[in-house]
């Protein structure tokens, strides 16, 4: 029967076509000063109930430069946007707006025996003679911690900061020495054992200095076009959001 012949040659080339259409690779870009933090359980998951599509994550100094409109292999960044490098400048070349995970700001990370408990916020002068580690000389190119640097350096010495490449070092230095500081961005630091503890306090710079936001940018048509990618979109979101309740902020 032609037409039976017909019908199945029609269902066969849509079945090839939705084949082609399919997402299959996913790559997500996130500022290296978050290591572990909200992916690797809603990647899990993902695949789970995903096995065909992968997922690739890489941490780097500046996931700004792999923003992407592709619609066939998506890209989601995460990195802070703060005054130096604005959320506006970057929906722009995402062709959307981005979703907002965390209103916060990098702060100074420091043991709370420090002289400076109690205090509401931090100057460059307070932070003249003790020691700054950063990850290592990439994070200085990050821009919002970049500008804080900026803004430190007419007053903080050069000797003063110090370089380390594990983020576990750099907390437990901040932890057990009172004249050792980290910039760590609030709310993510709360997940930290020493804020727990009590080890560990958190205070504001001043002249709000390190504002940002954590983004998620997304290209929302590739959305529209995977409903797979739109569902991981949306459960980052949920989890920043669990976050939150979760540490009480």
């Amino acid at each position: 029967m032609p037409e039976a012949k017909q019908i199945v040659s029609y269902y066969n080339g849509w079945l090839t076509l939705s084949q082609q259409c399919a997402l299959k690779v996913v790559n997500i870009y996130i500022q290296h000063s978050f290591p572990n933090f909200l992916l690797p359980e809603v990647i899990l998951n993902f695949k789970k109930r995903h096995p065909d599509i992968q997922v690739s994550c890489q941490l780097c100094p500046t996931p700004e430069q792999y923003i992407s409109q592709d619609i066939e292999q998506p890209a989601l960044t995460l990195f802070v946007c703060g005054a130096k490098n604005p959320v506006e400048n970057y929906s722009k070349l995402q062709g959307n707006p981005p979703m907002i995970l965390f209103h916060g700001a990098y702060r100074c990370l420091t043991n709370s025996q420090s002289s400076l408990a109690g205090r509401n916020c931090v100057t460059p002068e307070d932070l003249k003679h003790r020691f700054c580690v950063l990850r290592s000389s990439a994070e200085a190119r990050t821009p919002v911690i970049s500008a804080l640097l900026d803004w430190l350096s007419p007053v903080v010495p050069p000797e003063q900061f110090i370089r380390s490449e594990s983020v576990e070092s750099i907390i437990k230095m901040a932890e057990t020495h009172d004249d050792v500081y980290a910039l760590s961005y609030y709310p993510i630091l709360n997940r930290y054992e020493g804020i727990h503890t009590g080890k560990l306090i958190s205070i504001p710079f001043a002249d709000d200095c390190g504002d940002g936001e954590l983004c998620l940018f997304y290209s929302k048509r590739a959305c529209q076009r995977h409903p797979e990618l739109r569902e991981l979109v949306d459960e980052i979101y949920k989890s920043s959001q669990s976050f939150m309740e979760e540490t009480g902020d």
